[in-house]
């Protein structure tokens, strides 16, 4: 919402300044205001001294802005409309709008110091990837999300959130920026993580019309694959408009994608082609598909040819005044603005969208390990895409770029960087799934490196290790098709506990207890192939423990253990976590320490990694799983012990000893205080969840609380 000065009783004007936006004290009361319908800004009734308007005094005209809701508070979308604020002033002020126009009226400021012209658009998807736009009267979503933000379209611009449902379904958003359009959009695309890289799914390849534009208009999370599919097929606009109430121009926007795709399946390996696909925002990956070859080759390629984006910078003053803010994206163009300095560097990949089961706990991880590399005098880069982050503020890092996490786009950044190493033991799932095909490529994965990854995530590898350390571990086995799923089951014995491999929050992860329910979970919960097993465990009861310990490759240091309050086969994240434990052994806790000591050097880790126990009733211990990376653990239990886990982990990820950094004693005493960790549910917002906690993460978020035995 802008106001224009003197549109509300003690407004002033609001200035910018290098490196951001201050706003003058106002005696005006604030509110943030949700609106329907395609009026111009200027034309949206600000909320009273006393009470906003009631819905149902606005008169239901087709061309009138209907209020939904007046909040005083800060709302999830103001980052990003400060930002978009910046936008429009520049536009203004280069002549790009009109002075006229409503939009200008409702952004006319004094201008202290002049801007420049706008050079970006900024696409913004929930992580569910629901997306609507400028909705119509009848088509509804949760107004946190509205999934693109248009800073100017070629007419009178405005702003247009879509109106809400009870429940919001996103757990998370991820933004991208672009020199168009469709470039920000695929970007986008492939920055959720969802397994989509392109604005068309296999799935809905054999669907027909009609079934395709009846999924559209219903609004799933995943329509807009099915609005590629059915512009790739080439259903008029109109009709998808009078289906969805999308506009035309955003409509118009995903069928250049589309189109674009039919002309690179009819000319494959034109170069041409390939540098106008970059353009849009194509990813190597797609443009592979299309043309029937390897991500490899068209990576190859592009090295050949020298084709590789250039980085520009996020300017709060457009040029017009001397400034340098560290915040890049990436696009074809011709002008690097990215400065690279000959300074060692270091590039830590972040955890991307907020999800359920990889939440800020990373983003914490990730601040802290730049604060220290940055200590170390070394040059500290971050990648992300998530705009809730404290990672993706650029006074965190020397340098940020807001890209996708992905091998090509990662890949483009190491190019123009060259650094030292990469960590990818921070950002959750996300980085360490990119640390294989990275070194592939000959970059320098720092820390714990993809043999050790492969150690422990690789069923097969892991269990030939625990053997030899002499650990137990409930039996299990990793199967590639159903019917060695069901053999496998048979001679372990149910009740099982079945995941996939290589994934985090326990997702699809579930308790089996016989043959049936084993066929139905392989067929319908999971993707199943070589590529892709899955684990069938023994399910034992008892209690879980958790620990976080660094290694150095070394010695092991062990800070503490936490025990879990729920029953096993509930994930850790869903349970309450105490340090320290309340009724472990000293016996049992002397055999966790030994355990984690023998996994940390057996496995080769060089950093954080974490590990989950089962102790039976008879104080049998029973090692789960290990990760190499930290995890979302790891605040609650730095702040527990007093000690700083991610700086120690990233000085020895950068070459110091736990000796070289004075840790002494390995094993740290327990506090006489109880640290409590517990997990907070949203199922009151996000509707048809089930509310049974299970080895699937339900939570989305945490508090601690403490006091003395």
């Amino acid at each position: 919402k802008f106001c224009p000065e003197g549109s509300l009783p003690g407004t002033r004007r609001i200035r910018l300044r290098q490196g951001g936006m201050s706003m003058t004290q106002s005696k005006a009361r604030v509110s943030s205001v949700t609106v329907r319908g395609r009026t111009p800004l200027a034309q949206v009734q600000q909320p009273g001294r006393k009470e906003p308007p009631r819905e149902e005094e606005t008169a239901p005209q087709s061309d009138a802005v209907k209020p939904l809701r007046f909040g005083e508070r800060m709302l999830r979308n103001t980052a990003i409309a400060a930002a978009l604020l910046l936008c429009a002033v520049a536009a203004r002020s280069a002549g790009l709008l009109p002075e006229n126009g409503a939009f200008s009226q409702a952004v006319t400021m004094n201008l202290e110091e002049g801007l420049g012209s706008l050079r970006f658009v900024s696409a913004l998807l929930p992580e569910s990837a629901r997306v609507f736009w400028n909705l119509g009267e009848e088509q509804h979503s949760a107004p946190s999300e509205a999934a693109i933000v248009h800073a100017f379209s070629e007419a009178e611009p405005y702003l247009a959130y879509s109106e809400g449902e009870a429940l919001a379904s996103a757990a998370g958003e991820v933004m991208s920026v672009g020199r168009c359009w469709e470039e920000s959009l695929q970007k986008a695309i492939r920055s959720l993580e969802d397994g989509a890289y392109a604005l068309r799914l296999p799935k809905f390849a054999d669907w027909s019309d009609v079934s395709l534009l009846d999924y559209a208009a219903k609004g799933p999370s995943d329509r807009i694959y099915a609005l590629g599919e059915l512009l790739y097929r080439g259903m008029d606009l109109a009709r998808i408009c009078d289906a969805t109430a999308i506009s035309i121009f955003f409509l118009s926007k995903l069928k250049n994608i589309t189109q674009f795709e039919k002309e690179l399946e009819e000319n494959p390996g034109s170069l041409p082609h390939l540098k106008q696909a970059k353009c849009l925002g194509f990813s190597d990956r797609r443009i592979a598909a299309l043309w029937h070859t390897s991500e490899r080759e068209i990576y190859e390629t592009r090295c050949r040819e020298n084709l590789f984006p250039v980085y520009k910078m996020i300017d709060t003053c457009a040029s017009e005044f001397e400034s340098y803010v560290p915040y890049f994206y990436s696009t074809y163009a011709q002008e690097n603005e990215s400065v690279v300095t000959d300074r060692k560097k270091i590039i830590v990949l972040g955890s991307g969208p907020i999800r359920i089961g990889q939440g800020v706990e990373f983003d914490y991880s990730t601040v802290h390990a730049l604060r220290t590399i940055r200590s170390a005098g070394y040059e500290a880069i971050v990648i992300n895409n998530n705009p809730e982050t404290v990672s993706t503020d650029y006074t965190a890092a020397d340098k940020l770029y807001f890209e996708p996490l992905t091998t090509e786009d990662v890949m483009n950044i190491i190019h123009l960087e060259k650094p030292q190493g990469v960590i990818v033991s921070l950002g959750g799932q996300t980085a360490v799934n990119l640390a294989q095909s990275l070194a592939d490529r000959g970059v320098n994965i720092i820390g714990t490196d993809c043999a050790a990854i492969e150690k422990a995530e690789n069923r097969d590898a892991f269990d030939a290790l625990i053997r030899a350390l002499h650990i137990p571990n409930p039996k299990g086995e990793a199967v590639t098709d159903i019917e060695s799923g069901v053999a496998a089951a048979e001679r372990i014995g149910y009740p099982v506990l079945v995941r996939p491999s290589f994934v985090l929050g326990g997702r699809a992860m579930e308790i089996v207890a016989n043959e049936e329910m084993l066929r139905r979970y392989l067929r319908n919960a999971v993707e199943i192939d070589e590529k892709r097993p899955v684990l069938i465990d023994r399910y034992i009861v008892g209690k879980e423990v958790e620990v976080d310990a660094i290694c150095d490759g070394e010695q092991v240091f062990l800070p503490g253990i936490m025990e879990l309050v729920e029953r096993t086969g509930v994930h850790s994240g869903d349970s309450i976590s105490v340090y320290p434990p309340y009724s472990l052994s000293q016996t049992v806790k002397d055999r966790i320490a030994d355990y984690t000591e023998k996994l940390g050097l057996g496995i080769g880790i060089k950093g954080l990694f974490n590990i989950q126990f089962i102790v039976d009733k008879k104080g049998d211990v029973y090692i789960i799983e290990v990760n190499p990376r930290a995890s979302r653990s790891v605040p609650f239990l730095s702040k527990s012990t007093g000690v700083n886990l991610v700086e120690i982990a990233t000085r020895v990820m950068l070459g110091q000893s736990l000796a070289q950094q004075g840790i002494g004693d390995l094993h740290l005493p327990e506090k006489p205080i109880w640290y409590v960790k517990a997990p907070a549910f949203s199922f009151a917002k996000l509707g048809g969840m089930d509310t049974y906690l299970s080895p699937e993460m339900k939570s989305t978020g945490e508090a601690i609380g403490y006091d003395r035995k």
